[in-house]
């Protein structure tokens, strides 16, 4: 969208926010956050929204093929296993050559940071999958994040994504 655009939309969607809340823009220069920057909102998103998956596993089966293209992407050939931990239970995902070829639930690793494993709480989950700060961000961002030894492997199949609006409410 044009300047002109995008300042009429912050506008409009600023005019709806309630007493007591805050809009709140983000993105890269030349998009939404400009024209929130000149309308002096702020530009650094709280914490953003908790949330947990009905299931998990079944979510991260439904994206594999995405996250083939991305280790396609980056030339990586991995194989082996990689296990999340959400710390009650573990989402374990079997990598061959490059490629995921399974995803099922594993057994709990309550002390992700011992093992130096992947250990996300289960409320940034969503967060991890759909690129909200990308799993290097969101580690730097939450102590109950950890990449462990994983965390190059992580950056690639959940990097940062770009979105011109994102809704907090």
């Amino acid at each position: 969208a044009d300047r002109a655009t995008a300042l009429a939309l912050v506008d409009h969607v600023a005019g709806q926010v309630p007493p007591g809340l805050r809009l709140y823009a983000y993105g890269g220069p030349g998009r939404w956050e400009q024209a929130a920057l000149s309308r002096g909102l702020a530009t650094e998103p709280g914490n953003g929204i908790f949330v947990r998956l009905p299931d998990p596993v079944r979510t991260l089966s439904r994206l594999v093929p995405v996250l083939d293209r991305r280790l396609a992407a980056a030339s990586r050939g991995d194989t082996g296993p990689l296990t999340i931990s959400l710390y009650d239970r573990s989402i374990h995902l079997e990598l061959a050559e490059g490629r995921v070829v399974d995803v099922r639930w594993a057994p709990a690793i309550e002390d992700p940071f011992d093992r130096e494993d992947v250990g996300i709480a289960p409320d940034h989950l969503p967060a991890l999958l759909l690129g909200r700060w990308g799993a290097v961000g969101l580690a730097e961002r939450y102590d109950d994040v950890t990449l462990g030894r994983h965390a190059e492997l992580m950056a690639v199949l959940f990097p940062h994504l770009e979105a011109d609006i994102a809704d907090d409410l």
